[in-house]
């Protein structure tokens, strides 16, 4: 009996030194809502009693919007309706549930704001999540690594899924955007994307400075050359400007010509571009350029 009340004190107090830890290390993040109205940091997502049944001690109802997502031609995954612990975060960032609408103070109506934190129903533009990261997806393409070669920061759920929680940390921020690692030069996207030949390249190796570019998410990473934006140079995770690639601009040549117009890379494609003679990148329709398209089928075009 002894043995058994010891183990109780000692899981007990466990539990109270992981939600000491965490209440500390989210001071200041975005996530610190201390400030807000009608609760604390902890509160606008836990709650000691009254929980979501099954959960952390969630504080919210999960959101019941039927979610757009996200496709693509060259992904191998089967892409779902979010599960898991993606649902809790989407309780917050998809902006159909009040921010302090939660089972202690219900009917709240406050919303977060602001692109990239609210997220909306339309996923298609996002970084996929709730997938079963399979063995068959490494196997179809040796350019997605296999899923027990992650780092221990990037951890899939209990079903073997990538979610939110695999890339950020909803509790602590030292990163930036709440990641779990670092992404300079990409270290984060290449822990899953093993891209051939993309470390021998120039944009892998490139000391050019990105601080004239116009594109102000690039501007907001908080790296300043092409090396250390890494794949950031021309994908974001969030509210992609073209979604089925995660690329910052709809039209396939601004992601080019965002820096190759003699703003970061020293040659202005603008130039030969403005040529009676040329490869007209501006005349076709969008959407037409795809990695596995069929030439025998396919409209033609140049990008």
């Amino acid at each position: 009996m002894m043995g058994i009340k010891f183990n109780k004190i000692t899981a007990m107090f466990t539990i109270l030194i992981i939600s000491v830890t965490a209440c500390a290390s989210i001071d200041g993040t975005a996530h610190d809502l201390s400030a807000v109205p009608g609760g604390n940091k902890c509160s606008f997502c836990h709650t000691p009693h009254g929980a979501l049944p099954g959960t952390a001690l969630w504080n919210r109802e999960l959101s019941k919007a039927v979610y757009k997502i996200y496709q693509s031609s060259s992904t191998d995954a089967e892409i779902g309706q979010p599960t898991g612990s993606s649902k809790l975060c989407l309780s917050c960032h998809d902006g159909t549930i009040a921010m302090n609408s939660t089972f202690d103070n219900p009917g709240g109506t406050s919303y977060i704001q602001g692109r990239g934190k609210n997220l909306g129903t339309d996923l298609s533009d996002d970084h996929p999540i709730s997938f079963y990261y399979s063995p068959s997806i490494s196997a179809k393409d040796f350019q997605i690594k296999p899923a027990h070669s992650l780092p221990e920061q990037l951890k899939l759920d209990k079903n073997e899924e990538v979610q939110c929680t695999t890339c950020h940390d909803p509790h602590e921020d030292k990163f930036g955007k709440m990641l779990l690692m670092s992404n300079q030069r990409s270290q984060l996207c290449l822990s899953c994307h093993d891209l051939d030949g993309w470390r021998e390249s120039v944009h892998s190796n490139s000391a050019a400075m990105v601080t004239a570019t116009t594109d102000t998410y690039l501007r907001g990473t908080g790296f300043n050359t092409v090396e250390a934006n890494g794949c950031l140079n021309c994908h974001r995770l969030h509210s992609a400007g073209r979604g089925e690639y995660l690329l910052h601009f709809a039209d396939t040549e601004d992601n080019c010509l965002n820096c190759h117009d003699g703003t970061v890379a020293s040659t202005d494609l603008t130039i030969p571009l403005k040529k009676v003679s040329r490869h007209d990148v501006r005349g076709y329709d969008e959407g037409i350029h795809e990695p596995f398209e069929n030439s025998s089928s396919m409209k033609a075009h140049v990008e």
